[in-house]
């Protein structure tokens, strides 16, 4: 699998490998665009059967007022398989979107024994960044629908790049965040 982000988003996924964000932008000096290669990928899955058959069978619990809101406006969703991978394989574009060269000593020295960094060819045009634990990267998801008596009706697929389900909060608020549909243009979108 394969997307093209920026530097940002590398910081980002370097940060989760890490547990401390890395700035690698000097190992990638003139990239316009990054490619993202996800290697030894494992996705966790639920069954949309048994799911189904244990929602056909379930109700919702009355004292539970939000988020019985949620599932009747429609507003509620189940995380139904998660992609992850501890590694990372990176190549740099120029603004012609032809690859170029990355400066693997200097990431090696920003990453300092905290990710494993290699190159696939002798070119060094693509950065290979493995971390100890796995950093998830990707998620799909069914939209429930109940009716007002909390029966289910429906259970939908969420299309893939539709948005995710998230919990809107300031980090400073003292009252809880609401769950709230996320939408992005992009196919990807951060969470923190």
């Amino acid at each position: 699998m394969k997307a093209s982000l920026g530097l940002d988003i590398l910081g980002n996924i370097l940060g989760a490998l890490t547990g401390t964000k890395l700035d690698v932008s000097t190992g990638f000096q003139n990239a316009s665009t990054l490619t993202f290669e996800f290697g030894n990928v494992t996705v966790n899955t639920v069954s949309i059967i048994l799911l189904d058959k244990y929602l056909n069978v379930a109700t919702i619990d009355p004292t539970a007022k939000q988020i019985k809101q949620l599932m009747l406006a429609g507003q509620a969703a189940v995380t139904t398989a998660v992609a992850h991978s501890k590694k990372y394989i990176v190549s740099a574009q120029n603004e012609k979107g032809n690859d170029i060269k990355a400066d693997v000593p200097v990431i090696k020295g920003i990453a300092s024994g905290n990710l494993r960094v290699s190159t696939t060819d002798s070119k060094n045009q693509k950065v290979v960044f493995e971390g100890s634990d796995a950093v998830t990267f990707g998620g799909q998801a069914a939209q429930l629908r109940f009716d007002n008596s909390g029966v289910i009706t429906a259970l939908d697929q969420i299309p893939a790049g539709s948005g995710v389900l998230g919990i809107a909060a300031k980090p400073q608020a003292k009252a809880q965040g609401k769950p709230r549909w996320v939408t992005s243009r992009s196919r990807f979108i951060e969470i923190s």
